[in-house]
């Protein structure tokens, strides 16, 4: 996003970068990243992967459907199995439109 400025105010403009996550992941992949960090190293992870939120979605459903579960990857393909757009924001769920 660029963000221009003047007296009136601010004006963003959205812009789509390609990115290559490749060197991010293999340097998790180097410091055993997901094993350390499991489920949370686990969608950090595809966060790089996919550039889509995937850690607070998860979150946010997890305290609402299971507020006091362990973090288990039982409970990540529990989530899996929906739709995250409802436990985004509204400007995320917007911007997966555009």
């Amino acid at each position: 996003m660029l963000l221009d400025g003047n007296g009136d105010g601010w004006r963003a403009t959205f812009r789509r970068m390609p990115l290559d996550p490749t060197p991010v992941l293999a340097e998790f992949e180097r410091q055993n990243f997901q094993e350390q960090c499991g489920v949370v190293g686990r969608l950090v992870m595809e966060e790089f992967r996919t550039a889509q939120l995937c850690l607070t979605p998860f979150l946010h459903w997890k305290a609402v459907a299971y507020p006091d579960a362990p973090l288990t990857n039982d409970l990540l393909h529990a989530f899996n199995r929906i739709d995250k757009r409802a436990f985004m924001s509204a400007q995320h769920r917007m911007a997966l439109v555009s």
